[in-house]
């Protein structure tokens, strides 16, 4: 923000260009520095969420709104102050404007002197309101600013943020290698997302945040197109694992992604932490999907109740043991029992093993050992593009026979478990 011995920093938004002039005018004579200007509200978001100023001043009336660019910017550049400049100044346009959270009201034909006054109290955190706002506006403001307003603005400016992130794609896709773990090739890749927005965000937290806003389906639905078009460029035989959450298979909405897809190299990550109201509903929800080809993982298992009871009531072809459960099992032979119970359970089952979180060779080693036929942590391949991991992943792609993805149907050398080969191949390795 502007400060002792720094110039206050503007951006204007009016498409009438005399009243631009003139702002330019006075910002020039009372020292301060203007760094862009716009003519409609998508352009001021832009310019704004690219120059980050101390002071935005807004047309209420230009193209797009003065009141949808106030509620863009402030969800995406808190920092920036709002100082609206507008000839209508009655109860109707001033309110939703002040519950967007502008800083000020200046009506148009002000002096400069105003204008300045203007700038400078929203920079400093004071609110400036035109005189004609009048007592009316601030006794209404006093009366309907009340804590169910503010949640319900802190809601739309947080719900704002998560569309723009959606609509500008403010995210990329890296992939982390997943191997067999007997023949140290990989077979896969898991998509994750990572997240370019200021303030940073770890994927978690926007995942949450979205949550908390309802637009977790919105937001899993963006990310897992982008993670889909991986496919393209991954050699065939190659899945890519998706993070979804039952929420979004709950939606009815996977097939705006999945569909046109090759699903047999497809794996659909359940993240979920907490138990599901209604399996009934979320198996068949997925059946469709599965029928087709895609492969169902249970992801974190061992990390609490919630995904046992995933693995129970939904069957899946994967069970992902979770990294908390891998970490230092070299060494801990609590770690190694509970790994053998699951890994136990999965061949019982007929179903695949992926250790996460592998860190080390001897973890690598022991997982394999105890049966887990698959596996991925920064020890085998860091979360990286694509484009880094083709030299490996390409190399190994469709050269090997008797290579099986995780969760595919067994090939004529899997009669035996997967302890036994992983015993039988790991001693031959080693």
């Amino acid at each position: 923000m502007g400060g002792p011995g720094r110039a206050i920093t503007v951006v204007v938004a009016d498409d009438e260009p005399h009243v631009v002039d003139y702002l330019r005018a006075v910002l020039h004579v009372e020292g301060f520095v203007l760094l862009g200007t716009a003519s409609d509200a998508d352009g001021a978001v832009r310019e704004v969420d690219h120059l980050r100023p101390d002071v935005a001043i807004i047309d209420l009336h230009m193209p797009g709104g003065g009141l949808h660019a106030a509620r863009m910017i402030g969800a995406l550049v808190p920092e920036t102050r709002l100082v609206v400049f507008s000839a209508d100044a009655d109860e109707p346009s001033v309110l939703p404007l002040l519950r967007a959270g502008i800083h000020g009201f200046v009506q148009k034909g002000s002096p400069p002197d105003r204008i300045a006054e203007a700038l400078r109290a929203a920079v400093e955190g004071r609110a400036y309101l035109a005189p004609a706002v009048g007592q009316v506006a601030m006794d209404a403001l006093s009366v309907r600013l009340d804590a169910e307003e503010r949640e319900a603005l802190r809601r739309q400016r947080d719900v704002d943020a998560v569309d723009q992130v959606i609509a500008q794609r403010r995210f990329t896709t890296v992939v982390q290698p997943i191997f067999d773990l007997v023949r140290r090739q990989p077979v896969g890749v898991e998509a994750l997302t990572r997240f370019q927005t200021i303030p940073a965000r770890s994927p978690a937290e926007w995942f949450a945040h979205a949550e908390r806003v309802g637009r977790r389906v919105a937001l899993e639905l963006a990310v897992s197109r982008g993670a889909l078009r991986l496919l393209d460029a991954l050699p065939p035989p190659l899945s890519v694992a998706l993070n979804v959450s039952p929420a979004t298979v709950l939606s009815g909405r996977l097939g705006e992604v999945l569909i046109d897809r090759p699903l047999d190299r497809v794996v659909l990550e359940l993240t979920e932490h907490a138990p599901v109201d209604d399996y009934h509903r979320l198996v068949l929800a997925l059946e469709p999907w599965r029928r087709r080809g895609a492969r169902l993982a249970v992801d974190d298992t061992g990390a609490g109740y919630a995904s046992f009871s995933h693995v129970l009531h939904l069957r899946p072809e994967l069970i992902k043991l979770d990294l908390e459960l891998v970490r230092d099992i070299h060494i801990d032979p609590a770690r190694q029992a509970m790994a053998r119970a699951v890994v136990g359970y999965a061949a019982e089952m007929g179903v695949d093993v992926v250790a996460e979180g592998i860190e080390h060779e001897a973890e690598a080693q022991v997982v394999a050992a105890l049966g887990a036929r698959f596996g991925q942590g920064f020890h085998l391949g860091r979360p990286r593009p694509l484009s880094e991991h083709l030299d490996l992943l390409g190399a190994s792609a469709g050269t090997d026979p008797d290579r099986r993805a995780p969760g595919a149907a067994p090939g004529p050398d899997d009669g035996r478990s997967a302890g036994a080969r992983a015993r039988t191949e790991g001693s031959e390795r080693r």
